[in-house]
């Protein structure tokens, strides 16, 4: 199956330069270039995406926002935020609200390989299900057993019970384990 990217991309020569360095490596991916907050959201929705790339500089809908959107569908979808010019302080603010990396567009020579390491930290989380994503993001916030049931609407057993599932999935004995995974990878906001 190819690589499927979403790309938030406001400017059409950017996003050739991108889609040509992405198949300089692999030419099978598919890019699906998109440049509003509807299209985005869209897109999410239809076409599920195997990395997102986000500029930073699109004005009306930011690579905050769209790392937002993406925790709330797509939780375990890296985002990679690409910038023409980006100081640090907000670089470093895209990292703590789950960006996999933040990469100068004039050196996209490392965008490839981004996203193939972004992809292999997170070929755990491909084991779990929809329910078992929420219920490990849960936990990695650090929300009490009995809150998660009620929040999820389901028994505090059946909690225990994906908690369970998802430690034996990602091959861990232990919540502290689950939750530095979760931040690991952006699934959680990292503080």
């Amino acid at each position: 199956m190819p690589l499927r990217i979403l790309l938030l991309e406001d400017s059409a020569a950017d996003a050739d330069l991108i889609t040509a360095e992405l198949r300089r490596h692999d030419a099978a991916v598919e890019v699906k270039r998109v440049t509003s907050r509807s299209a985005f959201t869209n897109a999410l929705h239809t076409a599920r995406p195997d990395a997102v790339l986000s500029d930073h500089g699109q004005s009306a809908f930011s690579a905050l926002a769209a790392l937002e959107l993406v925790r709330e569908v797509h939780p375990s979808v890296p985002v990679i935020v690409l910038s023409g010019s980006i100081d640090e302080h907000m670089a470093a603010a895209c990292v703590r609200a789950g960006a996999e990396n933040v990469l100068h567009k004039r050196d996209i020579s490392a965008l490839f390989q981004t996203v193939a390491h972004a992809l292999e930290m997170r070929k755990p989380f491909a084991r779990l299900t929809a329910r078992q994503l929420q219920v490990l993001r849960f936990i990695a916030e650090g929300q009490p057993t009995a809150s998660i049931a009620s929040t999820l609407a389901v028994t505090v057993k059946t909690v225990e019970n994906h908690r369970t599932h998802i430690m034996t999935r990602m091959g861990v004995h232990d919540a502290a384990s689950l939750v530095r995974i979760a931040a690991g990878i952006g699934l959680i906001a990292r503080r």
